[in-house]
């Protein structure tokens, strides 16, 4: 009889590195594990659980939160979530022509805006 739930004896070993009260899922696929954390500090606690390794940052578009990436033991690690720039990172904002609607007679107007066009974090890892 097979377990139904294999893949935690997969990531056993990397759960048991995490500090308490982390949120984790797997999304049922043996070999991957994604933790979630919203604060620098956050990812600061997990990724001290995994000394030696090297962690690569990424911004997500589409989420807009940061996202670290690692594998440990042959486990994927991805901590996700994170709305709080790295440290070592700097914001980059331009001032841009964008379209908004007026609330109150609805029409559209060009006005500028600071806009987050992207993040300059150099080559330094976590």
């Amino acid at each position: 009889m097979a377990l139904k739930n294999e893949w935690l004896f997969d990531v056993l070993p990397v759960l048991r590195r995490l500090p308490n009260g982390v949120w984790f899922d797997n999304g049922r696929r043996a070999g991957h594990l994604e933790v979630q954390a919203d604060t620098l500090r956050s990812v600061r606690v997990i990724t001290a659980a995994f000394p030696g390794v090297v962690w690569r940052k990424t911004w997500n578009v589409d989420t807009k939160w940061w996202e670290y990436d690692t594998t440990f033991e042959g486990t994927h690690i991805r901590i996700y979530g994170v709305h709080e720039g790295p440290s070592q990172c700097t914001a980059i904002f331009e001032t841009r022509v964008v379209e908004k609607q007026t609330p109150i007679a609805f029409e559209t107007q060009a006005v500028e805006e600071q806009v987050l066009v992207g993040w300059d974090c150099g080559e330094a890892e976590v």
